[in-house]
């Protein structure tokens, strides 16, 4: 029996003059299986990246929601092709992301200046 993942997301922008938004209004997608992983994981500035935890026992990755819970310094997640480290995403300070993840591939984190606490949470497909 398949479940649902309800999104919602919106964003505001205003600098000056300039104002912008999107909000597309509630998504729901069917989830087949039942599983959650992840946690939260001090990311180190390790050279090529570090793999993102709690990942391994779950069968179709499917939504992650990451939080980058450092106050100042950012974090880049990304994949790792023949030893090299090639960033996709970047979290400043405190922001939040919501995507979906290709399943069969291991993802990596890696901090800028400093180690920071980043929570991911991972719902399979």
């Amino acid at each position: 029996m398949a479940g649902t993942i309800n999104l919602t997301c919106s964003l505001r922008v205003s600098n000056g003059g300039f104002t912008d938004g999107f909000a597309p209004g509630p998504v729901s997608v069917a989830e087949t299986n039942i599983g959650v992983g992840g946690g939260s994981q001090s990311i180190p500035t390790t050279a090529g990246g570090t793999a993102i935890a709690g990942l391994g026992g779950l069968t179709a990755l499917g939504y992650a929601a990451l939080e980058n819970l450092d106050a100042t310094h950012f974090v880049t997640v990304g994949i790792v092709v023949s030893g090299t480290y090639y960033p996709v995403l970047k979290l400043k300070a405190r922001e939040v992301a919501v995507l979906r993840l290709v399943p069969g591939v291991t993802y990596y984190a890696m901090a800028d200046t400093a180690a920071v606490l980043l929570l991911c949470r991972v719902w399979e497909d």
